[in-house]
C-alpha cells in the first residue's frame, strides 16, 4: 500500500466521510428477521456444480457465489483435471473457459480426447471432433489469447463471460494475469474474483502454481501444502475452497519403466503401483463443507481421470 493511501485512511474526517457512505450497510439484524432466517437455513455444503465423480458428491462442490484455487507443482496435471471438470459441468451448466497457457487447439485436443474415452487413447476423428464442437455451442465460451495479459483486461474477459451466462469459469493460470510480481496487486487481484464471483453468482476457479519442492519436502514426488501456494496469502484466505493436484511420479516412472522397458517390478514396487492412485485432488480448504481431505484418481488412457482403476471411460452424453 502506498504512503498516501496509509495517510488517507488515517484522516478521523475522512473515515466519517465513508462511514456516512456506508450506513446503509450498518444494519440491525433483528430488523432482517425472515430473510436473514431463510439464508440460515440453505445448505450450502451440498449446493453447486457437482465433480465428474460420483464419490465426490457428498464431499465437495464447485458453489455459485465463490471462488476457489486449484494448484499444484507444474506438469502435474491441473489443466487437464480442470478440463474434465469443466466438461462434466457443460451438460448441465455454460462454462467459460480463459486458457491463456494453450492455444485453442490444445484445449480443443484435450476435450475431443476426454469426451471419446478411447481405451487406446487414439486421436478422434474429424467427425467426432465436429459433433464435439457442434455440441459445446451454447455451452462453452473460450476467451482466444496466448500468453500475458493484464489484470483489467482478463477480468473484463470474466465479467462479460458470467454476463453471457457461465455459471462455471476457469482462469487458467493466476501466473499470467500480470499481478504475480506484486502482492498488493495480487490481493487486489484476488479480492475481484471473489467479487466477480458474488456478484454473478457463479463459481470461477482459478488454476496456480506451487513453488518448487525442495529435496527435503519430496521435490516433484512431493505433496505441496496451503504454504507452498506462490505468492499472496490473500490467494489462499479469500477463496472458499483450495484444491492441491498431485501426480503421483513415482507410480508414472514405475509403470513407465515397467510398459516402455520391459522391467520386472519388485514385489514392493508391484503393490505400489497397484494399491496407490495415479492422481490426488486434496480438498485442502472448504468454507461451507466439513470435508477436507485426499479423493484418489485414475489415469485413463483418454486423459480422463477416473473413481477406480480399470474402470470404462466417463460418458459425457454427446
Amino acid at each position: 500500500m502506498k504512503p498516501n493511501e496509509i495517510r488517507e485512511f488515517s484522516v478521523p474526517s475522512l473515515q466519517v466521510a465513508a462511514g456516512d457512505a456506508l450506513a446503509h450497510q450498518v444494519i440491525d439484524l433483528a430488523d432482517h428477521e425472515d430473510d436473514l432466517i431463510k439464508e440460515m437455513a440453505a445448505d450450502r455444503s451440498i449446493t453447486g456444480i457437482k465433480l465428474p465423480w460420483e464419490k465426490t458428491h457428498e464431499l465437495v462442490r464447485l458453489r455459485e457465489g465463490e471462488y476457489s484455487v486449484f494448484c499444484g507443482q507444474s506438469g502435474h496435471f491441473k489443466s487437464t483435471l480442470a478440463f474434465q471438470i469443466a466438461l462434466w459441468a457443460m451438460r448441465e451448466a455454460k462454462v467459460g473457459i480463459a486458457s491463456m497457457e494453450m492455444r485453442r487447439s490444445d484445449v480443443e485436443d484435450i476435450f475431443c480426447q476426454q469426451a471419446a474415452g478411447d481405451m487406446a487413447g487414439e486421436i478422434p476423428s474429424e467427425s467426432f471432433k465436429r459433433q464435439l464442437l457442434r455440441w459445446q455451442k451454447g455451452r462453452m465460451l473460450l476467451f482466444d489469447h496466448f500468453g500475458m495479459i493484464q489484470p483489467l483486461k482478463i477480468l473484463g474477459v470474466l465479467r462479460n463471460m458470467l454476463n453471457r451466462g457461465c455459471e462455471l469459469v476457469i482462469l487458467d493460470s493466476m501466473m499470467l494475469c500480470n499481478v504475480t510480481d506484486n502482492l498488493d496487486a495480487e490481493k487486489a487481484f484476488c479480492a475481484e474474483l471473489a467479487k466477480l464471483s458474488d456478484e454473478f453468482c457463479a463459481h470461477i476457479m482459478v488454476i496456480h502454481h506451487t513453488r518448487k519442492l525442495s529435496r527435503e519436502q519430496g521435490g516433484v514426488t512431493g505433496t505441496p501444502t496451503r504454504d507452498d501456494v506462490r505468492g499472496s496469502g490473500a490467494i489462499t484466505d479469500l477463496a472458499s475452497s483450495l484444491f492441491i493436484v498431485v501426480n503421483d511420479k513415482y507410480k508414472a516412472d514405475l509403470l513407465r519403466r515397467k510398459n516402455a522397458y520391459g522391467v520386472t517390478l519388485s514385489e514392493k514396487e508391484s503393490k505400489y503401483v497397484e494399491t496407490r492412485p495415479c492422481q490426488r485432488l486434496i480438498v485442502s480448504k472448504q468454507r461451507h463443507n466439513t470435508f477436507e481431505g485426499s479423493i484418489g484418481l485414475y489415469k485413463h488412457p483418454s486423459r480422463q481421470f477416473l473413481s477406480k482403476p480399470s474402470a470404462e471411460a466417463m460418458n459425457f452424453e454427446i
